[in-house]
């Protein structure tokens, strides 16, 4: 969803077009596309393909193991993409001469039911403390599932990751204004400004090790809880 907008943003600047048809040598790895005025270089990864069943059945073949564990082999995936976007972003900077280009690491889940936007933001925030200095930010996206409150109220939580940086504050800036102009294209509500109060997730087996389900909940400032949409 946000690949096809980021395709079409007039503010956004593909690097696979004619422009830069021999900009990269053979063999480089560039990033997808220069954003804002060429001042951020922005690479797009989706989320697919990863079996969420099989990762969890498998830690708990090992026994019981920490919080830390789990996360390391449920986030690999994840920290994998986030690594190589890192090289792409620092290649792509290099060959454009643009050193000061802020770096932006679009991720979006297309997984149902078994992983959320929280993976991702909890995923993009270790890898932020532990590398990617090529990142200044990771905008995590999940337009498949959908949390909901007591109320019925939907919510489809988007979030920047950043460092606490001149950097990665002007960059969650600049992403703000992205995400008004996707939301203006979807015609849906854009609510801003709203904090994370607190976040929780489960992967649950059954007690012959077979996966059971996926649990999610968070709270956000008004206090309203919500948990993942039953599909």
């Amino acid at each position: 969803m946000m690949l096809d907008f980021l395709n079409h943003y007039s503010k956004a600047i593909s690097l696979d077009g004619e422009r830069f048809e021999n900009t990269f040598p053979d063999g480089s790895q560039k990033s997808d596309f220069l954003l804002f005025e060429e001042t951020t270089i922005c690479e797009f990864k989706d989320l697919l393909n990863f079996d969420v069943q099989k990762r969890v059945e498998r830690v708990a073949k090992k026994g019981t193991r920490s919080e830390q564990d789990l996360k390391r082999d449920l986030y690999n995936t994840i920290e994998n993409a986030l690594s190589t976007a890192n090289k792409q972003i620092k290649e792509t900077k290099e060959i454009l001469q643009l050193p000061m280009a802020l770096g932006l690491v679009v991720i979006e889940n297309h997984i149902p039911n078994d992983i959320s936007v929280l993976a991702l933001m909890d995923a993009a925030n270790r890898k932020m403390m532990n590398g990617v200095d090529n990142v200044d930010g990771v905008l995590c996206l999940d337009f498949i599932n959908t949390f909901v409150s007591a109320d019925g109220e939907h919510i489809q939580p988007v979030q920047i990751v950043i460092r606490d940086t001149t950097r990665s504050k002007d960059l969650s800036n600049l992403v703000g204004k992205l995400m008004e102009d996707f939301s203006v294209s979807r015609n849906s509500p854009l609510h801003r400004n709203f904090d994370i109060c607190k976040a929780d997730q489960m992967w649950a087996v059954k007690s012959d090790g077979q996966y059971g389900k996926f649990g999610a909940s968070l709270s956000i400032n008004n206090n309203d809880d919500f948990s993942p949409k039953d599909r």
